[in-house]
């Protein structure tokens, strides 16, 4: 069995040759793949990652407070264990009465247990273990455990009996492949009685744990492997509902390559649309471009599920400008609770004057990208159920006008202009019309590529 030192070294090479690999796959052409940098995995993004290791399998897992402080009691996503007969306080169910969500659904799926759960695994404790390690990657810090118990065992506490006790998830026998992981991501787990609980970013559970599975020189393999996996897993499913969890019950990840696919070819129709409409309606307001962007939300971002116009209400006496509410056109949700801010004009705006000066529309947008802005950071409190941190994880963009619209001077530079735009205006990104197509057609490329590299693609053509 592998020690904690061991998989504390593997996982620091792991982590290494998954960033090394994530640089190459977003880096632009023709030095990289040119793939957008989601935040696809907590290798990539940092943080404090842990490795349990049991006597025959191991969890690494990037454990959090949660999408939002009450998410055990409404909102999770969290699966909670009880039994028959419930063990949930009255004090749960009078919060969930008084903010009306009785007999709604709240995001938390009861499982009961037939034949009782030990107190150690209601309670999720782990004990102690009988060997540590600790290391650091740049911003990842590593903290691992072994236990003298088994897999089974170690999975029961980390979900409080929800999984491997209540729900049987078939985990693979000692003879399956090496680092065939089942991957759970943004999800929860309790017990009813809430006295404790769990919210997995992002946990492997992984079937070995003999030095030969944990072997540094193995590193660069699998994370070459398993970076074409998270790509395609936040391509297959990124418009989830509040980006949703998500548990695998299958040795791997389920087949990736249709879903992709699929995309793909909704991409495709949607980019051919706009297209059209721009050569037939370029003229026209700004709702006829938003009605057909909120028909074809992927054409704003092919990894994100779009909330259109959500009216976000101020409190009696906190608007610095008057107003009730302000109005995003879009805001974009992404799995890993990260958001974008989107204002439209239409098409036939004018980008700039004479003079190479915003005209009020560009300026106009930015002042109310500010606006939204200014609500967020101040009114978190607002938003935390229905856009779970959004505060301080979000960009903006402006979408307004066509290219030949941009054109200032002789240089017919637009690439410039935009980016002196994004420097004056304080906004992430300023598209037109016509970038929403070209990036489509990228996406579609990369899309096409991502498909036939996941595993069931190969296996298809084998």
């Amino acid at each position: 069995m592998v020690t904690a030192a061991q998989a504390g070294r593997y996982l620091e090479e792991y982590v290494r040759r998954y960033r090394r690999e994530y640089e190459r796959f977003t880096a632009p052409p023709p030095d990289g793949g040119g793939y957008p940098r989601l935040r696809v995995s907590p290798y990539v993004t940092g943080g404090r990652l842990e490795c349990h290791l049991a006597v025959d399998g191991a969890v690494v897992l990037e454990a959090s407070e949660g999408p939002a402080a009450n998410w055990h009691i409404a909102g999770g996503p969290a699966i909670m264990a009880d039994f028959s007969d419930s063990r949930t306080p009255e004090w749960v169910t009078d919060i969930v009465e008084a903010q009306g969500l009785a007999g709604e659904r709240v995001g938390i799926y009861r499982v009961v247990s037939q034949d009782g759960i030990p107190d150690h695994v209601w309670h999720g404790s782990l004990g102690g273990p009988t060997q540590s390690y600790s290391g650091a990657v740049g911003n990842v810090t590593l903290d691992v455990f072994r236990y003298r118990y088994r897999w089974d065992e170690l999975i029961r506490r980390l979900t409080f009996g929800v999984l491997e006790l209540i729900l049987d998830i078939h985990l693979p026998d000692p003879a399956s492949e090496f680092w065939t992981a089942r991957i759970i991501r943004n999800l929860g787990f309790l017990p009813a009685d809430r006295s404790a609980r769990r919210f997995f970013q992002y946990a492997e559970l992984l079937r070995h744990t003999d030095a030969a599975a944990w072997d540094p020189r193995s590193a660069w393999a699998r994370a070459h492997v398993d970076l074409r996996r998270d790509f395609a897993h936040a391509a297959a499913a990124p418009a989830q509902e509040g980006g949703g969890g998500s548990l695998s019950f299958t040795t791997a990840e389920p087949p990736l390559g249709p879903l992709v696919r699929d995309r793909l070819e909704r991409l495709r129709i949607a980019a051919d649309g706009l297209e059209r409409l721009l050569a037939s309606r370029g003229d026209e307001a700004e709702s006829v471009f938003h009605d057909y962007l909120l028909k074809n939300p992927i054409l704003l971002d092919v990894y994100g599920h779009a909330d259109s116009k959500p009216r976000l209400s101020y409190p009696p006496g906190e608007s610095p400008s008057g107003k009730n509410y302000v109005e995003p056109d879009f805001i974009l949700k992404y799995w890993n609770q990260t958001y974008r801010l989107i204002e439209l004009e239409r098409p036939g705006h004018r980008l700039a004057t004479q003079e190479g000066h915003p005209r009020v529309g560009v300026t106009h947008a930015a002042y109310q990208i500010a606006e939204w802005k200014d609500f967020i950071d101040r009114n978190y409190h607002l938003l935390s159920a229905r856009y779970p941190g959004i505060a301080g994880n979000y960009t903006s963009a402006i979408v307004i006008g066509r290219d030949s619209q941009a054109v200032v001077g002789q240089s017919g530079d637009v690439l410039r202009y935009m980016s002196l735009l994004r420097k004056q205006l304080a906004v992430d990104e300023v598209l037109t019309y016509d970038d929403l197509v070209r990036k489509a057609r990228v996406a579609m490329g990369q899309l096409q590529t991502l498909a036939d590299s996941t595993p069931d693609a190969v296996n298809r053509e084998d």
